[in-house]
This record gives C-alpha cells, structure tokens and sequence, in this order.
C-alpha cells in the first residue's frame, strides 16, 4: 500500500503566514482503525513532567482501546534534544506507521522528522509547533499542526493575575526552553497581560521547563529584586520549584504564582491558596486529537491548518478550594546610604546614565537602601582606600583592580564575604569567570564578586590610513607591516603613533608581542619574564622611534590629534570608546575602528589585560554594599556593561549573551585576554612600584643612557628585588 506521508504543523504567531492563510480543523469524530494494529510513536518531552504522564497514560487507555500498538517514548529533562533525536531515529528503524512528535527544540527536531518523512512515515507535530523557517529548510512546509493557542492560554493566567495584584506590581516571568516555539507563545501571552494590566516586569529568565532551575532562579532573582509579588511561569513544573523557593524566602502570601498545564501537585497548590491559577491544555485530549489526525492521513485524507486543542483557566473556583490571599506588604527595611566609589568613566557620560540606571532599580528593589555613587580615578581609589584603612572615611564598597588584591586585603578593611557569597543560589555563583573568581577566594574567604576585565588594544584612524594608500580592511599582519604602515602615514603627511618612551606601560604591552606573559615564581619572589623578552620588546619600541609623536598616549592630546584626523593610531582601553563615538558625531570625516596590537610575528599580540571586582568593606553597612555589589555583577547588568560600554566582563553568562556577541569592542577585549600580558597576575604581590623597572628601562634607551639589552637585564633585576622585598 502507498503510505500518504505528512508532517502536521504550524507556526502559532501571526508572523507565520501559512498559519494565517489556512482555516481552521475541527477535529473529527475517532476514526475506526483497521483490524491490524496501527504502530504509533508517541514521543514527549520529559516524563518527569507530571503535564507529559498525564498525557501518556490517557493516550495509552485510548489507544488500547482502539486497536492502536501506542509505544511512548519521553526523554529526561526538557532540553535533552539529542535524546528526542535519537527516540525519532529509534521508532523509525522499528518502521512505526505514524510517528506524533512534541519537539523539545522548536528547530532542532526539524531534520529527524524529514528523516522519518522519507522514511514512509507519516509524522503528526504536536503541543509544540515546529519553527517556520526550519520547516522550510527542511521540505516540510504547508502541514497542519496539532495544539493550543499557547499565547491565548498564558495570557488567561496573566491576565488572572494582573486583576488579582495592584496596578505598577512587579513581576517575574519563568520563561521555558529557549528554542521551543511553545515557550515563546506563553512568555509572549505573559507580556501581553503586563502590558494590559500595567503590571511591573522586574525579570523574564529561562527556567528550561525544570522544577530545580525554577527554584534556583526564584531564589536568585527574589534576593535581588525582594520587591517581587508575581510569578508568571511557563509550565506548571516550573510552578512547583518557584513556589518552593517563595515558601524557603518566608515570603508565601507575598508573592502569587500563576501557571500552564493544570498538573495535580499545581492542582493542590490552587486548593491551599499558595498559587493563584494555571491552564488546562488537555494533555490526554490533545495526544489522541493528534494520533486520530495521522491516522486520517494514513487513510489518504488530506489534513489543512491548525488543528486547535482548547485551552481553559483554572482557579480555586474550578476545584473547589481557598482562594489565594491577597500579597501582604514586605517588612520595612531601615534606611541606609552606602557610599560606592567607581571609576571616574563610570560615573559620567553614557557610562554614568548607565549606573544611573542600575542604581534606580536597585533601589525601587531594596526599598530602604540607597546608593551614593563617588566617581575617582582608579588610582585615587587605591590609595585611598589604604590611606584611609580604620579611619572611617573608607566606601561601603568600591570597584578596584584585580591586581591590587593582596595589597588591599592587607589592610584588613575589606570584608570577607563567603557566607553572603556562599549563601546564593548555584546559578548565581557559577555564572563567574573561574580565573576571576579563583583569585578572589583564597583559604575559605572570599574577597569580593568578579566584574569586568579590560584590555589595551589598537585604534585605528581609518579616515588616515585611506590618505595614505592603506586598505584599513588588510589589517596588520605583524609589527614589521605595522612599521610599514606607518611609513606610509608619516609620507602623507600625518603623524603615526604616540610617544612609546613615556612610560613603562607600552614597553609591558611590547613584551606580550614577543611571546612573553606575566608571571611570578611559585614563591612569589621573582618574574618569570625573561631579560630577553625585554631586550627584543625594547628593539621593537625603537623601530617605532621615527614615526612617534611627542606626545603619550594617555595625553589629552593624543586623543585630540587621533580624532580630528591628525594620528593615525591610538592604543588605549575600553574607556577611551566613548569619547572616540562622540567626537564621530561632530565629525563626519572622523572614522575609526579597533583591532589587537600587532607583535612580532603574525601568531603574537602586543597589549596588556587587567581585571576589576567589586569589593565590599567592613561596617555597619557592608550587608546593604554586598547586595548592590552582588547585584551589580550578576549577569543581566553584566550583559549591559557589555552591549552599553562595551566592556568585557567577568561573567560567563553575560558573555555568551548574543547581544554581548555583536558587541566588537567587548569581543575584542575578550579575545585580547587570551594573548596578550597580564598587567599584573591577580591577587599575588604585585605592587604598583613594580611597574616602575619597565619605565626605568625604556627611558633610558630613550636617553641614550642604555643599550637595549642593559636596560632589559636592569629591568628584570629591580623588578625581582620588588618582588622579593613583599608586602611592605
């Protein structure tokens, strides 16, 4: 017999346009099957998920009664999408006849139901629709989908909930996997209801469906945002995670839950008054609805549109039981100002209107606390906080250098705080850097949170290098070819680089382009930077000589000549973006972009990386500080310091956000931190005097008072002899 295959499927959002152009399928009465057992693939999502048992033990009754051989398959979480793939391919080598399908990936899955297609099966898609570009992708366009109005569903719970609390309430929305077209629909169905009620969204977070991520996340976001009174979750096993943490936060009665799936536990819950309501999708009705569909199609009848499942809302009302108590008021918090000392960079411009920002959620989230953001210099901050250590006259909390961690924590003025730190969920402690995070705990303390890394790069002036016949998409291959470039420049007419003699910074930067990297021996008493790293470093520097201005790098005019097209490079960090982009909107003819500094040979990369954290110092108020530091470094403000300011920062989270991603600046930090030298290696002995040799030795050269290698070998002896002294 000639099988009729088919893939039934929909896109449930307006944008999906065969969903819009097709009418509608009532489902039809149950078809009587043939004598021989039809085989039938049901494969689900999790099966730790009360909504997918549920739906297998109905389909399981219906089937054994309609001379149906059912063989479910589920997988053991929700994202599990290799497993999916594998129960496919596994119902397909079997030769079932119909295979009804609940992607876990709305994407992923596309492939293996074309397999099954092909095959000679005939492939129902169920409960989640498959993407739309996928299906087209793969072949598999124009075929019904059987499932609810996920976004009409959700929104009946959000909507419960925006009439249950007071108008400006703030919310959190639980979101499922990323991925699954279903998951979209529902946190879409939730955002509408924000809209509509005026409710507050503080927070939307992926949960993945999972009842231990929902509690971890919960917890989370209730210590950082403790003005939560609404939980929007996109499954009903995300419900019973989130009410748990809501019940270990004492906050029960203070916080309402809605849900999406009408499981039992949920179902008990409703009964207590400790959720507010959730959405029957008919899981049994619409695993059956779906196997009756692929066996009219198995018979040859042509199957179009959406085949809808309904969708109702369940409340107290519907089972019988209390209805939730309306939230009570949060304790009063006594007011507290926390002084918090940043870098100067931060505290003005479109970085200041960024921790601006920070600072009015934090505060509308901690009622009681408010923050008194004191921009400094880096370096005013360091001596500061040691000048200042018992005096009294300290911040709360402040941002400093990774490489001033020994020297700080010796004073005994910053607070140790591994049972705050220690104390918040997996997920927010996992999220950091381990490099970072290594260097900031040491026996059993924990001096701080991780928070951004910065590196010198290369800014190119691309409105000069067109001038002088340089194609600025070539690159530079190496430092020869950097040299060449800047011949070229100096021919045109303009001036090349800053003056490299300066200071010991671009000597430090130099010594990276020659393959060296930072180090201390295992004592601490001595680099492990070698004299003829130095030596060759020196060399280089000296081959920029006649294409230097007189001018350092740092100078307010080298910033100046680089953007009214007067020098062709600028080697700087991240902070010096922001006045390049404003000066690009006086000056048209002003353009430029980034890239790593060239060193020696193709494979090496000049340049210095560093690191900040967050540290929080004792008194009466470091509880308050660590809360605004804890805040500051969790990942969805880490993610802004990156898409904003461009800053790469110590959050894995935040760096593998997409946003962050298409951020050049912020991507070129971090690939800088892979090659170049480390300014100084974190939290061991590395004072600020130990950057003085470096300075010693390229002044010298500069004065004719020393060949390269004596200055290199008088570098590395003074920079030892630091070393070796210790913490004075």
């Amino acid at each position: 017999m000639k099988l009729v295959t088919r893939i039934l499927v929909i896109a449930v959002i307006f944008s999906f346009v065969l969903a819009a152009c097709a009418p509608a399928v009532t489902p039809a009465a149950p078809v009587a099957p043939a004598a021989k057992k039809t085989i039938v693939g049901l494969v689900m999502k999790s099966l730790a998920n009360q909504y997918f048992k549920d739906m297998q033990d109905g389909a399981q009754k219906w089937a054994d009664a309609n001379n149906v051989d059912l063989k479910p398959v589920g997988i053991q979480n929700e994202t599990d999408v290799d497993a999916q793939i594998a129960a496919v391919e596994g119902l397909i080598t079997q030769k079932v006849d119909i295979i009804v399908l609940a992607p876990a990936n709305s994407v992923a899955l596309a492939p293996v139901a074309k397999k099954a297609v092909d095959a000679g099966i005939t492939v129902v898609n169920m409960d989640v629709a498959f993407d739309a570009k996928a299906l087209a992708d793969n072949g598999l366009t124009g075929l019904p989908y059987v499932g609810p109005d996920n976004r009409v569903g959700s929104k009946l719970a959000g909507d419960a909930l925006g009439k249950f609390l007071p108008k400006g309430a703030n919310v959190l929305i639980l979101e499922g996997a990323s991925g699954a077209d279903n998951a979209t629909q529902r946190t879409n169905g939730f955002k509408d209801s924000v809209k509509e009620y005026g409710m507050t969204l503080v927070d939307s977070l992926t949960a993945d469906w999972e009842t231990e991520k929902a509690n971890t996340v919960t917890t989370t976001e209730l210590t950082a945002h403790p003005d939560i009174v609404g939980i929007m979750c996109d499954n009903d096993s995300m419900v019973l995670g989130a009410q748990k943490a809501v019940e270990a936060a004492g906050l029960t009665g203070k916080v309402t839950i809605v849900g999406f799936d009408n499981i039992a536990p949920v179902q008990d819950l409703i009964k207590q008054g400790k959720v507010l309501a959730t959405v029957d999708q008919f899981s049994t009705v619409q695993a059956v609805d779906a196997i009756q569909v692929g066996l009219r199609m198995l018979k040859g009848e042509k199957v179009t549109g959406w085949v809808k499942t309904d969708v109702k809302l369940i409340t107290a009302a519907e089972l019988g039981g209390a209805a939730a108590a309306a939230p009570t008021a949060a304790p009063a918090v006594a007011p507290v100002t926390v002084e918090f000392w940043v870098f100067s960079d931060w505290a003005s411009g479109t970085a200041g209107d960024l921790f601006n920002t920070f600072k009015k959620e934090f505060e509308a989230a901690n009622p009681g606390i408010t923050i008194n953001i004191v921009g400094k210099p880096g370096g005013d901050i360091e001596t500061g906080t040691v000048a200042g250590a018992g005096t009294g006259v300290e911040p709360d909390v402040a941002t400093l250098g990774l490489n001033f961690g020994t020297t700080i924590t010796s004073t005994g003025v910053i607070q140790d705080v591994s049972a705050q730190f220690n104390a918040m969920p997996d997920a927010y402690k996992s999220q950091f850097n381990p490099a970072a995070m290594k260097a900031l705990s040491n026996g059993g303390k924990v001096w701080g949170v991780p928070f951004t890394t910065y590196a010198i790069t290369l800014f190119r002036n691309k409105t000069i290098l067109k001038k002088a016949g340089i194609d600025p998409a070539a690159g530079i291959k190496d430092w020869a070819d950097w040299v060449s470039q800047c011949d070229k420049v100096k021919k045109a007419g303009f001036e090349c680089v800053p003056d490299m003699f300066q200071d010991g910074g671009f000597l430090e930067d130099a010594v990276s382009g020659v393959g060296g990297q930072n180090g201390v021996s295992a004592d601490g008493k001595s680099t492990t930077i070698t004299t003829a790293q130095v030596q060759q470093a020196i060399e280089m520097i000296q081959q920029m000589k006649p294409y230097m201005t007189q001018v350092s790098n740092w100078d307010q005019a080298s910033t100046d000549a680089f953007t009214s097209n007067k020098l062709a490079f600028q080697y700087c960090g991240p902070w010096c973006d922001g006045g390049y982009i404003a000066a690009k909107t006086k000056n048209a003819d002003f353009d430029y972009d980034y890239t790593l500094i060239p060193g020696a040979t193709a494979d090496k990369f000049s340049g210095t990386y560093g690191g900040e954290w967050i540290a929080t110092f004792k008194g009466p108020r470091s509880d308050a500080a660590f809360k605004w530091a804890a805040f500051l470094a969790d990942a969805p403000q880490a993610k802004r310091m990156g898409t904003v300011l461009g800053r790469t920062v110590l959050n894995n989270v935040a760096m593998a956000d997409p946003e962050v991603q298409k951020n050049a600046l912020a991507m070129l930090g971090d690939k800088a931190t892979k090659y170049v030298f480390q300014d100084a290696v974190w939290f061991q002995f590395w004072p600020l005097e130990a950057r003085q040799p470096f300075t010693d030795a390229i002044q010298s050269v500069k004065a004719g008072k020393a060949d390269a290698a004596t200055a290199a070998q008088a570098c590395i002896d003074a920079l030892n002899k630091v070393l070796a002294a210790g913490p004075q």
